[in-house]
């Protein structure tokens, strides 16, 4: 069985319960916190990475004078473009309750043949089951409307109670009021959600476009760049040949956006959030460290006679130091079976919410080994680390001083009620 150091080690941590529940809820923090953000953030980034690649994003964004499908020809034929598309977006207001709320509406000449910037049928939407979207079509009808489903997710931008087949009431810039159907509901995971720009927006034909304004022109076109896809300079280069392109046509450029090559837009943002999150964790295993300190300079000053006693019938140092560094180790280990399945259960739900929340799918919920080996890591490094000092200076008194109780003093400690509680 164990030898008699190994019994004392297992029969310290579990005597002293209140300092053993202290120190491993203080490690079982900063391991929790950084194993549910490095998990969450890698699962998100994963569906961030899955949604570019599916909705194949324009390398650029120009937003121009009104234009036809010759200006779109002539461009997809210059050099270094791949692929170019023209959409229109028009404002409008819809009626809601009292009051006149924003809706922009994206007219797509063909829904059959997107290839830029796709967008997705939804069918059932969980998250506004009573919309119907199950019901809804694909493309868009004649005086339609697909929906963008985080419309939906914000009461107050479209009618309440709205479902498939019900008219909005629409009114134009000019003043001119129509009865547009809410068709069903489209995924758009390439744009900004409804709930981030505070207005729904949705999808029509030219067809209805012309309807509700009087024109099917177009003012919006997407580029997608032939080579290096991923070098930014190349892809700006071509986008300013573009826009030189539809100045020297006698059209304005009003702006032109070109976003960072093979990144989803909204990984910038998740980014900076795990950064700060992650530091968020790594503070608190920072102060957990002066817990884990004080805990083991606490228990050496307590047991100087222990260690002398041990040291008189023939323990080494070393042996001594050993004991005392297992004692950590077992700290970070109960730490780990603490935070492990909590830091998991807890990732499970905020992925799912932080994929509502910026218009994603959920993704298959899947735990990751080297978030484990991450978490296992710091649970038993950080701690063994933190009670190097105190194991090596506590462990150095010699027989004579440990027995008439000089070295560490017993007058350093206790004097207060965390160190009281350290003790006990």
């Amino acid at each position: 069985m164990f030898s008699p150091r190994w019994r004392k080690v297992v029969r310290d941590i579990g005597v002293n319960k209140t300092r053993t529940v202290l120190v491993v809820l203080s490690i079982a923090v900063g391991v929790f916190a950084v194993g549910l953000v490095t998990q969450t953030f890698s699962l998100v980034n994963d569906v961030l990475a899955e949604t570019f690649t599916k909705t194949n994003f324009a390398s650029a964004t120009l937003t121009t004078d009104k234009f036809d499908d010759q200006l779109v020809e002539t461009v997809r034929r210059m050099p270094g473009v791949e692929a170019a598309e023209g959409r229109s977006i028009a404002a409008v207001k819809v009626k809601v309750g009292d009051e006149w709320k924003s809706l922009l509406l994206y007219a797509i000449p063909d829904y059959g043949h997107v290839q830029i910037n796709r967008i997705f049928r939804q069918g059932a939407y969980a998250a506004a089951a009573e919309f119907g979207a199950e019901d809804g079509v694909w493309p868009p009808p004649e005086h339609g409307v697909l929906l963008e489903r985080s419309s939906l997710l914000i009461p107050g931008l479209v009618p309440a109670g709205l479902k498939v087949g019900n008219d909005m009431l629409i009114e134009t810039n000019d003043g001119k009021q129509r009865m547009l159907r809410a068709a069903g509901l489209v995924s758009d995971p390439g744009n900004l959600p409804a709930t981030f720009m505070n207005m729904a927006y949705g999808y029509i034909t030219l067809d209805t476009l012309e309807w509700l304004t009087g024109s099917r022109d177009m003012n919006q076109l997407n580029i997608l760049v032939s080579g290096d896809k991923l070098d930014k300079k190349h892809v700006t280069e071509v986008a300013e040949s573009v826009r030189n392109k539809i100045e020297n046509s006698g059209r304005q450029v009003g702006s032109m956006s070109v976003p960072e090559p093979g990144r989803h837009p909204l990984q910038d943002l998740f980014q900076a959030l795990l950064l700060l999150l992650n530091a968020l964790g790594l503070l608190a295993l920072f102060l957990s460290a002066f817990l884990i300190v004080n805990t083991i300079a606490a228990l050496l000053s307590q047991q100087v006679r222990q260690i002398g006693i041990m040291k008189a019938i023939g323990a080494r140092r070393r042996q001594v130091v050993g004991m005392y560094t297992v004692m950590v180790l077992i700290y970070g280990a109960l730490a780990f079976l603490v935070a492990a399945p909590l830091a998991m259960l807890s990732s499970r739900r905020l992925v799912g919410y932080l994929a509502g929340f910026v218009n994603l799918d959920m993704p298959a919920f899947r735990v990751l080994p080297v978030v484990i080996a991450l978490m296992a890591g710091i649970s038993l490094i950080v701690p063994l680390v933190a009670a190097v000092v105190p194991v090596f200076m506590g462990t150095r008194v010699t027989v004579r001083e440990a027995i008439t109780e000089y070295g560490l003093g017993r007058g350093r400690y206790g004097t207060n009620i965390i160190d009281r509680l350290l003790e006990h």
